[in-house]
């Protein structure tokens, strides 16, 4: 992916895998999609996909624009134009999937603030099948472990 693809193929290649599974005939019962960091932005610009019926986003990125003072943007070369474009918190859309956003209490702040900010963002969109939750004593990394310990319970 990154740096080797452009932001726009990434994204369109994630909605390609998600019309490819929506054609098989072996897909059943609910699609939930759950993205982790770069995963849980590539998730939430695919909520409107007609295949998903529900999300969980984990330490999200949802917008770009910190991302364009910083070494990252070396390799990500993100214009202005990209940043709005593939940002989900400027993303208007309605979303009509719940969908679940969770940080970890010991992320960095900008994790924190990036899921909060969606969060709020999204609730000023007039969105109610959406929640949002801070996990204590979890970082960006046990926060896998502790999701997939939850959901298999």
């Amino acid at each position: 992916m990154a740096p080797q693809s452009h932001i726009s193929q990434i994204v369109a290649q994630t909605q390609q895998a998600l019309d490819f599974i929506a054609k098989q005939n072996w897909k059943i019962g609910e699609v939930v999609v759950v993205g982790h960091s770069a995963g849980a932005h590539l998730g939430a610009l695919c909520l409107n996909h007609p295949l998903l019926s529900k999300a969980t986003l984990l330490s999200g990125i949802y917008d770009l624009l910190p991302i364009q003072e910083t070494h990252l943007n070396h390799a990500l070369n993100l214009s202005q134009e990209d940043i709005l474009k593939y940002s989900p918190i400027h993303q208007q859309e309605q979303i009509n999937i719940p969908c679940t956003i969770l940080c970890g209490g010991l992320e960095l702040s900008e994790l924190k603030w990036q899921s909060q900010n969606y969060f709020e963002y999204r609730l000023s969109q007039g969105e109610d099948m959406i929640s949002f939750e801070i996990i204590p004593e979890i970082n960006h990394y046990s926060i896998l472990e502790h999701y997939f310990k939850f959901i298999f319970k």
